[in-house]
């Protein structure tokens, strides 16, 4: 929790307020016992209270509560209760929810022609390597899959 601290601090002195702060723990066993025990919401409200964060494993996130508005106002509704492994006051969600990839959807993908115009250039990078398909967790502004 230290390290994730120390690094979410840091990297608010960089940034403007409202600028995303991405960060990854490993190994996810360590994360997993701080998520929603050490780690939470509130916590990370204090370490950067002006930009939405997200700290996630390959198999979780917690989110602090600017993060959670952004994904909201991206939706257009209310993160379904569901999502959190130990409730939304928590912030914490396992990748079954996708919530991982929600927070970067929010963050890159303002529209669906937006998300056509980036699906197709990754289509373009990939087929110039011999890599014919493509998969991906993008959700629409209702929150389906496209």
């Amino acid at each position: 929790a230290q390290l994730a601290e120390g690094a979410i601090k840091a990297r608010v002195k960089q940034l403007n307020p409202g600028e995303w702060i991405f960060v990854s723990m490993d190994p996810s066993n360590l994360a997993h016992a701080a998520f929603g025990n050490v780690i939470t919401r509130r916590i990370v409200d204090q370490w950067a209270p002006n930009n939405p964060v997200k700290l996630g494993t390959r198999a979780s996130v917690v989110l602090n509560s600017k993060a959670i508005q952004a994904v909201e106002d991206y939706l257009g509704t209310k993160v379904p209760d569901g999502y959190w492994t130990k409730g939304i006051e928590v912030g914490w969600s396992r990748q079954y929810a996708d919530m991982g990839r929600l927070t970067q959807d929010a963050v890159v993908v303002n529209s669906q022609d937006e998300y056509a115009e980036l699906f197709k250039s990754v289509l373009q990078v990939n087929a110039q390597a011999g890599v014919t398909t493509h998969a991906t967790h993008a959700h629409t502004k209702t929150g389906y899959q496209i």
